[in-house]
């Protein structure tokens, strides 16, 4: 009787995601479901989909689970030492420096460091630069939303 329900739980959530490919609530009950059954080819699949729409992870569950997964590669130090640098002079008004540190590692196959340079750029009224970066972050995850939003402020 419980593999039936548990069928019919599947099934349910793939008929939605038939509909909707990119339904949170459904990537996710599944991706919760297979994680638990210790299926982790089956969970990636449904959470790399929430991770492609929202970049920076759905909930501390979800970066947890990704974490131990290792879906997500740990990073190069010197990538961290950069993003660190670059938000300590941020905090100081440094826009300029906070770019500088980032290109020190600049990768430009790297989302997040595209992200984060087309909004340093748009502080700083670089506004060509600043759309150069989000439509690079835009065209490594199609499907994020972080990029189209910060589009917006200098597009304006």
């Amino acid at each position: 009787m419980l593999h039936k329900k548990t069928d019919n739980f599947i099934a349910g959530y793939n008929k939605i995601l038939e509909i909707d490919p990119f339904d949170i609530n459904s990537n996710y009950q599944l991706g919760f479901y297979f994680h638990n059954k210790n299926r982790m080819d089956q969970a990636r699949k449904y959470f790399q989909k929430i991770l492609d729409i929202y970049p920076s992870g759905y909930d501390a569950y979800l970066r947890k689970v990704l974490y131990t997964m290792n879906v997500l590669k740990k990073p190069d130090a010197k990538i961290v030492e950069a993003f660190t640098k670059s938000y300590e002079l941020e905090v100081k008004y440094d826009y300029k420096g906070a770019i500088a540190a980032l290109k020190d590692v600049y990768d430009e196959k790297d989302y997040d460091m595209n992200l984060r340079l087309g909004w340093l750029n748009y502080v700083l009224k670089q506004y060509t630069e600043s759309i150069n970066y989000y439509q690079l972050a835009i065209d490594l995850k199609p499907t994020a939303t972080e990029p189209r939003l910060g589009l917006e402020y200098p597009s304006n």
